[in-house]
């Protein structure tokens, strides 16, 4: 399988995983009124990431990690959020890094491990 073919699955399963979990814009950003700042992509970032752990889509590990960053970035022509974490003590050393993506308003759009 192609590197690009594991990449979309990756994506895929990050994607269902949050249909699944239920998450939307009122579980992803506090408050949900208006474009959201620095600490609100922070705080809705932790708190994807612990439904992703408490669905096992992520291993346990990832418990309690807190972001290191949040930027704002264009991604597929839009502006989003970019939430990073890191994970040292990830089992799979290509999965340490996660990247959790919001549009302006807090909604989830993505999850996945390489930032792109």
């Amino acid at each position: 399988m192609s590197n690009l073919a594991r990449r979309f699955i990756v994506s895929l399963a990050f994607a269902s995983a949050v249909t699944i979990l239920g998450l939307g814009p009122v579980d992803a950003h506090p408050g949900g009124h208006g474009p959201i700042d620095y600490e609100q992509a922070m705080e809705s970032g932790a708190m994807v990431l612990e439904e992703m752990v408490e669905g096992k889509y992520v291993d346990a590990s990832w418990h309690g990690v807190r972001p290191l960053s949040a930027e704002r970035t264009v991604r597929n022509q839009e502006n989003v959020w970019m939430v990073t974490l890191r994970n040292p003590e990830a089992p799979d050393p290509a999965k340490r890094m996660l990247y959790i993506f919001f549009d302006e308003f807090g909604d989830y759009l993505a999850a996945n491990h390489t930032g792109r």
